[in-house]
C-alpha cells in the first residue's frame, strides 16, 4: 500500500499511521510504504517520534504523478503528493484508491476504514476493524 501525504508530522496523516502500525497493517503479504515531499532526516525522526512500523520515502514527485496524486502546489510548496491511499496487489493492479483535495480533513469514515476490507483480503494477520483517533493528534 502507498499512503501518500505532502508532509510527515501532518496531524490527519499522524492518526491513520498509528491506527494501520496498532493494527499491524504492515508486514505477512502487506508492505505499507508512506510517501511524502519530505527528506530523509524529517521522515526517520518522524517515524521514531511516533514508532512507526511502515517505511517512509521521500518522493520528488515521480511516484506522485504515476498514481495521480501530485499537487501543483500545497501550502507553499510546489509538486508534492497529496493526501491519498493507493493499495496495489501482487499484480500490480490497484485495488483500491482514495484522496482528498484537504491535507487535514477528517473524513468519517475515514480514509483507514475505507480500504480495510481490501486490506484484510490481502494480509491474514491485519485487522479490519481500525478506529482513527483524529482527536488524538490535533491541538
Amino acid at each position: 500500500m502507498l499512503w501518500f501525504a505532502p508532509a510527515t508530522f501532518l496531524p490527519t496523516v499522524t492518526a491513520e499511521l498509528v491506527a494501520m502500525g496498532d493494527a499491524g497493517w504492515h508486514g505477512d503479504g502487506l508492505q505499507v510504504w508512506t510517501v511524502t515531499a519530505d527528506s530523509i532526516y524529517a521522515a526517520a525522526a518522524y517515524a521514531d517520534r511516533y514508532d512507526l512500523p511502515m517505511a517512509l520515502l521521500g518522493d520528488g514527485g515521480s511516484a506522485a504523478d504515476r498514481y495521480g496524486v501530485r499537487r501543483e502546489e500545497w501550502e507553499g510548496h510546489y509538486g508534492v503528493p497529496g493526501r491519498a491511499a493507493v493499495l496495489v496487489g501482487t499484480d500490480w493492479e490497484v485495488r483500491f484508491a482514495w484522496s482528498a483535495d484537504d491535507a487535514f480533513a477528517r473524513p468519517d469514515p475515514s480514509p483507514v476504514a475505507r480500504v480495510a476490507d481490501a486490506v484484510a483480503a490481502v494480509s491474514s494477520r491485519a485487522e479490519p476493524d481500525v478506529t482513527v483517533d483524529y482527536g488524538a493528534y490535533f491541538n
